[in-house]
């Protein structure tokens, strides 16, 4: 709910009391930031802030099941790739749940405005906030097998907000801001980003997915070789 008023209040800033009756209002409520406002930091604020939270949350239950089940997940291997296994799964319910609170707002909303409804619309704008937050969140858990709690709090809000400076800077100095758009992993999934250089939504996905694929191998590698001591 955090990310649908959120999001609300970015996109109300953008377009102001038209915001409702605007064509453009599923676009900036669910397709992330525009490229235009990706310099500015309080709205770069706006849009992370409710991510961040949800984020730490999804690592701190990682940390401390990991706390309390060390014994049990190190003493064989095969509990080490039953736990990972274990906490992907939660990683990927948890945010499903998220986005789902926030997609059945924007959808309430909608309906209660008595604006007409695209379900395809909705789909695709589902499918890639869904995998670019499970992403970010299985980076998130990823750096928790590297470095300590304070450092990976500073990992996540970088993973977040970097990119999207990266972008806006060089949009606002006239420079070729699609290339970080396109090639910076953290901002595919935006689909305001997107939207500017043509890209396919299957094949967003289908990289994401193989990005998320890669973190899981390099997690599961780095639990397999600690040596329980």
């Amino acid at each position: 709910m955090i990310h649908f008023i959120f999001s609300m209040y970015y996109s109300y800033l953008i377009l102001g009391s038209k915001l409702i009756k605007s064509p453009d209002f599923l676009r900036l409520v669910a397709g992330g930031i525009q490229v235009e406002d990706s310099s500015n930091l309080f709205l770069i604020i706006l849009y992370v802030a409710p991510k961040c939270l949800l984020f730490l949350w999804i690592t701190n239950s990682f940390v401390k099941d990991l706390k309390s089940n060390f014994l049990y997940i190190f003493l064989r291997t095969s509990n080490r790739t039953k736990w990972l296994n274990k906490t992907i799964i939660l990683t990927i319910i948890s945010v499903f749940y998220y986005e789902a609170i926030f997609f059945t707002s924007i959808v309430i909303l909608l309906v209660c405005n008595g604006l007409k409804i695209s379900a395809w619309d909705i789909l695709e704008l589902f499918l890639l906030e869904f995998f670019q937050m499970i992403m970010l969140a299985f980076f998130s858990n990823g750096m928790q097998l590297f470095l300590n709690e304070t450092a990976c709090v500073f990992g996540t809000l970088l993973e977040l907000t970097v990119p999207l400076i990266i972008t806006g800077v060089i949009y606002e100095n006239h420079g070729m801001w699609i290339y970080p758009a396109k090639c910076i992993p953290f901002n595919w999934g935006n689909y305001n980003y997107m939207m500017s250089y043509h890209s396919n939504t299957f094949i967003t996905v289908l990289f994401i997915s193989l990005i998320c694929i890669l973190i899981y191998f390099v997690s599961k590698r780095k639990i397999n070789k600690y040596e329980f001591m």
